[in-house]
């Protein structure tokens, strides 16, 4: 907001917040100082265990001052009854939450440690990760029927310059090959397909 106008909104705002005030002040019930008197003297009385002063005779007690006082209890004790039903719905909500995500976690066996203790279904894995197509050359960066990086293809020493130049034979072996280097844990190398053979 620019400097010029800040000042205006400002006594704006501070007018208006005058104004409400002698609003709600005018619209206050009147209490007599009588009353007043009356409670201040029964509260001090109270919190200091003493017997209320004897000279003072307020007179009949205003019916308007207990029903506001029973007014305000029993909106405490709503607001008290609000707030608690808050908190079990939250609650319900956290609980309802934590059995969702829960429920969306699969369940995994744990993996092979070693590459032949788990029979790799390699078609199912290529079927994943490009469609079935051994000769597949798109545009993520991997290539193949397995999705090599070609960095990867070239450190395994195929033959072949490219993955997808090699038949399905050539990159199942490739993938033995690294699978083989990997110790077994395959999920490292094909972390959404592997599981799904």
């Amino acid at each position: 907001m620019p400097a010029k106008l800040r000042r205006p909104f400002r006594r704006a705002v501070l007018l208006s917040l005058v104004s409400i005030t002698i609003i709600l002040l005018a619209s206050a019930p009147r209490v007599r100082s009588t009353q007043l008197a009356v409670a201040s003297s029964t509260r001090y009385s109270i919190l200091l265990g003493s017997e209320p002063i004897a000279s003072f005779d307020p007179g009949p007690a205003d019916p308007s001052l207990s029903e506001a006082r029973a007014q305000a209890v029993a909106l405490q004790a709503r607001r008290a009854r609000l707030a608690r039903l808050a908190a079990l719905r939250r609650a319900r909500r956290r609980a309802d939450r934590a059995r969702a995500v829960a429920s969306l976690t699969p369940w995994r066996p744990s993996p092979p440690t070693t590459a032949g203790t788990f029979a790799v279904n390699w078609y199912a894995i290529a079927q994943c990760e490009s469609g079935g197509r051994w000769t597949y050359n798109g545009s993520s960066g991997f290539d193949g029927g397995l999705q090599f990086l070609p960095t990867t293809w070239t450190a395994l020493h195929m033959g072949y310059a490219y993955a997808w130049e090699a038949p399905a034979a050539v990159q199942i072996a490739a993938a033995e090959k690294l699978l083989a280097e990997v110790g077994g844990r395959g999920w490292t190398q094909w972390p959404i397909c592997w599981w799904g053979q």
